[in-house]
């Protein structure tokens, strides 16, 4: 399998089309590195509208304490966008139905039920209707927000589970074994997916050597959690990054492309060197990001709610 495009191709790419390598009129961590997430962001957004499936995630099993009728959103959603919650009783999953907020009177009864049979999102609130008489698990499936891209710090050449340390090949500077700085946890990303293995606290840093800390200072950082000890799962030619977020991008083509050409774009702009030219082949890559899902199996049904409706075939001819 080739080797996948990291964030460090990304900005040699977005100069590459700018043409422009002095770095102090536009310098990779604080004019491109920003422009290439606001790219990944706008196609999370297409994405999340025409194409829904490889952003999906679900929640654990949450219990739900007795009497809860409002509860916060869960954080690491994006854009705040719910796609399903479901009740959990006696092993069965059951589908909790969204309302609009201007239904809810309706549904607002003084007596109480086991379980819930709507819910209403009002800010970053979820409203449970009826309200519940005990205590009930659920699960919430999501839209996941995507990590921030960040600049590798350099690809792991070798892995030492047992002595909890690896080996990285072009380390990065920004990286440190100092405990008071946010850097001085990093994350494991896999080389090929740009998913998140796991999170660490450096130890030491000894040439091209990272020692990991089996006891961190902090159980979690960024709302990641801090590990101990690394995955049997790392592997050679997975990358260490800071741990804001990952430095390979989560899909290849055509997202890398568009997220590309969105940050060249921004930057001509910056360099007013705006053209045409370059607005079009920014259309075409924002088609084919929307066009993503084209091929693959449909999703929408058709759903016969109520219970006046009989199949067709099921009716007597004097029905008919």
């Amino acid at each position: 399998m080739p080797r996948m495009k990291i964030v460090d191709d990304a900005i040699a790419d977005v100069r590459s089309l700018i043409d422009e390598s002095n770095k102090s009129t536009v310098d990779n961590s604080a004019d491109i590195l920003p422009s290439l997430n606001r790219g990944q962001i706008f196609a999370f957004d297409i994405l999340a509208r025409k194409y829904s499936n490889p952003l999906l995630q679900k929640s654990p099993i949450i219990q739900v304490a007795p009497g809860t009728i409002e509860m916060e959103l869960p954080e690491n959603i994006f854009e705040d966008r719910i796609e399903k919650i479901e009740f959990q009783n006696a092993g069965y999953f059951y589908e909790c139905k969204r309302i609009d907020y201007r239904d809810i009177t309706n549904y607002e009864v003084p007596s109480n039920v086991p379980i819930p049979l709507y819910h209403c999102i009002f800010g970053r609130t979820i409203r449970f209707l009826p309200a519940p008489d005990g205590s009930f698990s659920m699960r919430i499936w999501s839209i996941k927000e995507p990590d921030d891209l960040v600049i590798s710090q350099g690809r792991i050449s070798a892995v030492n589970v047992v002595n909890n340390y690896v080996v990285v090949e072009g380390l990065g500077s920004d990286v440190t074994a100092n405990t008071d700085e946010l850097n001085n946890f990093v994350n494991i990303v896999d080389g090929q997916t740009g998913t998140i293995k796991q999170t660490l606290q450096i130890s030491s840093i000894v040439q091209n050597r990272i020692a990991f800390r089996t006891s961190p200072s902090r159980t979690s950082v960024l709302n990641r959690t801090v590990s101990s000890t690394l995955l049997s799962t790392v592997n050679a030619d997975d990358y260490l990054a800071v741990v804001k977020g990952t430095c390979v991008p989560y899909f290849a083509y055509p997202i890398y492309n568009f997220i590309v050409q969105y940050a060249a774009n921004e930057m001509n702009r910056k360099l007013k060197n705006e053209s045409t030219p370059d607005q079009q082949v920014f259309d075409r890559f924002e088609q084919q990001v929307e066009r993503s899902w084209v091929g693959r199996e449909a999703t929408l049904r058709v759903k016969m709610k109520s219970q006046h409706w009989m199949p067709r075939r099921t009716r007597t001819n004097r029905e008919r």
